[in-house]
């Protein structure tokens, strides 16, 4: 949770639902999961579109950039616009992550992103270094080594669905820490047949449909956290070109 100035509330499980669903669209996917191959230097550039009915929850629009990615998300209605620089490092982790944002609550007309925090993650902890008059401190926490930096960003969670997937098994489990909130979670990629891998967070289960270099192609959310006013049925992903 995030205090005044910017009077958001930051549990993972809410952005997530607040940037969930999806447009209709075609693709032809990978029936062969061998065939999947976490490449490091695939495109990320994408649009992220999320629906549920015929309400748009979000757009998420993500850009390409040497050593990572670039992403910003759009709440239609909901006042709340994120940007956020990735830069990846070993096994398909994140090295480091920053995040601008405005307020959900009193953001003027022509207000974009303000700096709020940036996450590194170092060899056996993760720093979370916070703006000063944030009203969020920062913090350094201890993780194992198998723990990976995370948010609830769909590019993000591309990302710790490639780190499970290259380690080659059916079920792969590991702590997943928040780069907002430093909250760790137990999540798990597990392999579907055909096309689909599962990605729990310890809070949310999405389904997704991959294409061969393991890009997000479409999802569902399985479950989700009882939020008032968000019923997680229904709430579906698709990614569309870069354009």
């Amino acid at each position: 949770m995030h205090p005044p100035p910017f009077r958001v509330q930051k549990q993972d499980g809410f952005h997530f639902l607040v940037t969930a669903a999806c447009l209709i669209a075609t693709a032809v996917l990978s029936r062969d999961p061998q065939a999947w191959a976490a490449t490091p230097d695939a495109s990320r550039a994408a649009t992220f579109v999320g629906i549920k009915g015929r309400d748009t929850l979000f757009v998420e629009r993500v850009r390409h950039v040497p050593g990572g990615f670039r992403g910003e998300v759009s709440v239609p209605h909901g006042g709340l616009w994120i940007r956020y620089r990735v830069e990846l490092g070993p096994g398909e982790r994140i090295r480091r992550y920053e995040l601008d944002m405005t307020s959900m609550a009193g953001t003027a007309r022509g207000d974009g992103p303000e700096p709020l925090l940036v996450a590194r993650h170092e060899r056996d902890s993760i720093l979370i270094e916070t703006q000063p008059g944030s009203g969020v401190s920062s913090r350094r926490l201890a993780v194992p080594p198998s723990a990976i930096l995370a948010t609830t960003e769909m590019a993000v969670f591309e990302q710790a669905i490639r780190h499970g997937l290259r380690l080659g098994r059916a079920r792969v489990e590991f702590p997943m820490v928040s780069a907002w909130t430093g909250q760790r979670r137990d999540a798990a990629v597990v392999r579907k047949p055909g096309d689909k891998v599962r990605l729990e967070t310890g809070r949310d289960v999405w389904e997704f449909a991959l294409d061969r270099q393991v890009r997000i192609v479409s999802g569902t959310l399985v479950s989700g956290p009882e939020i008032p006013g968000v019923d997680p049925g229904g709430v579906r992903v698709v990614r569309l070109g870069p354009r």
